[in-house]
Formats: structure tokens, C-alpha cells, sequence
């Protein structure tokens, strides 16, 4: 069972989620300083907007995680719920990222304003998020049924994600054939920021996603809509919440593979896979980040 009920790994998760912030404070300052040169007005303004909600996110988790160890003897403090957890980690942060586009541009902002402004550091943003609220609002993920721990399920989670990246990389190909329209701007990062963007999809996005989605949402939405209905809902809000029209497919199928793999062999197997998948994405495609 992977959960966060002990004081020490409440602490320790809101640790990795205050060093995000401290990446992202430090990243700001940088900015500041004239270090974001490829970056124009609006990129630099998009990733203060996101540091200063995650900052903000961070003193409401500290608190929260500070008053129910000082209640830890009168009963555990109660979890955010799964509505909640999507409404803060994932709904705001994408809030806060059109925000400086529909002040600047006022009347005339259009929806089509979104698939162009996103970026690609939204993901980031949101993961940070969702291991503050892992930090501050205990349990995520519930027991699953069947599955293999230690290296067997690494390696089992690593070669399934070699197959599902292949099975999205063709759809994404495909897509982009069909709609060429709907290619990303690719430019490239400063090096600090693609840095913090590989190490983040390749730690803190599997863990905290594959917790949140493949764990307590996933079993929350079976028990409502049945294990396959419930399965694809949730690789539908997963892909859906990334707002690139042209890799909702390719995500989609990958997160129906990733909650059969968890049913299969465990949330530690989809949490190598998701790993492996972005490894992958990384390593073909680095000219979306560096």
C-alpha cells in the first residue's frame, strides 16, 4: 500500500515540494536579472504567475501539515478530497497561467489564446502542486490489487512504458500529420529551465501523478463508473488537464496502459512506466525543452 499517513514522510514530501519552490523562486530571480533572455514578456510573466501560486500553495500546506502534527494525538486531520485536489492542483495553476493573457488582451481574449499560450512548464506547475497537497493533505493512493514491489516491478513498469511511449509517439505522429495546424511552437529553453523541467517529468511528475491519478482517483471513480469506465475517465482528465489538443490522444492511451498496468502489477510499476515515458519523450524530442 503506497500512502502518506507518518509524520516523517509528510515531512519528507513537503520537503521535495518546498525545494520545487525554491527552484522556481531562484528561476524567478534569474529572470529578473536579464538571465531569461529567450524567453519573451509573456513566458517570463506566465512562470512568475506559476512560482508565486506555488509558493502561496506551499505556506497553506505548511500550515495545514503543522497543525495536524500538533493534533496528531486528538485524531488526523482530514484529506483533501479528490475534487478538491483538482480544483487546486491542476484547475488554478492553469487559471493562474491565462491570467497575465486575459488581462493583457481583455475583450478580445479567445479560448484559441489557450492551445497557443500553455506552456510547456504547466505540467511542472502542476505536479509541484499535487506533491504540496501529497504533503498536506495525507493519503493519495489506495491498496491495489495484485502487483509485484523491488526490482520485478521496476522492470516490468520500465518495459511497458518502452511500449507505451511507442504506441503514443505513432498516434502523436499521425495527429501531426493529419493536423498540422496543431504543432507546437518549439524554441527551446534557457538551460536552467530545461534542466528543471527534465528533472521534474523525470522524478516528481511519475510519482506524484501515478499517486494521485492511478491511486486514489482511479479507485474513486471505478467504485462510481465500473473498472473500465473508471479507468478512461480518469486517462481522459489526466490528458485533458495538459490543454495540447495534439498529444490528448497519445496521453489518453498511454494512461489507459498505465491503470491496466497498475491493476496488473502494482502502482510502483506505473509510476517506472510513467518514468520511462518521459525519459523517452525527452530523449527524441529535446528541442521542446533545451
Amino acid at each position: 500500500m503506497l500512502q502518506v499517513t507518518s509524520r516523517s514522510r509528510s515531512l519528507f514530501y513537503l520537503l521535495a515540494a518546498a525545494i520545487v519552490v525554491v527552484a522556481f523562486l531562484s528561476l524567478s530571480r534569474w529572470l529578473q536579472q536579464g538571465g531569461g533572455t529567450r524567453l519573451d514578456s509573456s513566458a517570463q510573466l506566465h512562470l512568475l504567475s506559476g512560482a508565486a501560486y506555488l509558493c502561496l500553495l506551499a505556506g497553506v500546506g505548511g500550515l495545514r501539515v503543522a497543525l495536524r502534527m500538533r493534533r496528531a494525538n486528538k485524531g488526523a486531520a482530514r484529506p483533501y478530497t479528490s475534487w478538491q485536489v483538482l480544483l487546486l492542483a491542476f484547475a488554478l495553476p492553469l487559471a493562474v497561467t491565462w491570467l497575465p493573457d486575459w488581462v493583457a488582451l481583455g475583450p478580445s481574449w479567445e479560448a484559441r489564446v489557450v492551445w497557443s499560450s500553455t506552456p510547456l512548464w504547466l505540467p511542472v506547475i502542476q505536479g509541484a502542486a499535487l506533491t504540496i497537497l501529497l504533503a498536506a493533505g495525507g493519503d493519495f493512493a489506495q491498496p491495489q490489487a495484485g502487483g509485484e514491489g523491488g526490482l520485478n516491478g521496476a522492470l516490468a513498469g520500465l518495459l511497458a512504458g518502452m511500449g507505451l511511449w511507442l504506441g503514443g509517439a505513432f498516434l502523436y505522429g499521425l495527429l501531426l500529420a493529419l493536423v498540422p495546424s496543431l504543432r507546437p511552437p518549439i524554441s527551446g529553453y534557457p538551460p536552467v529551465l530545461g534542466g528543471i523541467l527534465a528533472a521534474s517529468a523525470l522524478v516528481l511528475l511519475p510519482v506524484s501523478e501515478e499517486l494521485f491519478f492511478r491511486g486514489r482517483l482511479m479507485a474513486e471513480w471505478q467504485a462510481r463508473f465500473g473498472r473500465v469506465g473508471g479507468a478512461a475517465l480518469v486517462a481522459a482528465a489526466a490528458a485533458a488537464l495538459l490543454m495540447r489538443p495534439l498529444i490528448f490522444l497519445p496521453v489518453f492511451a498511454a494512461g489507459v496502459g498505465l491503470a491496466w498496468l497498475a491493476g496488473a502489477r502494482g502502482l510502483r510499476a506505473a509510476v517506472f512506466a510513467h518514468l520511462m515515458i518521459n525519459a523517452l519523450a525527452l530523449l527524441v524530442l529535446p528541442a521542446l525543452v533545451f
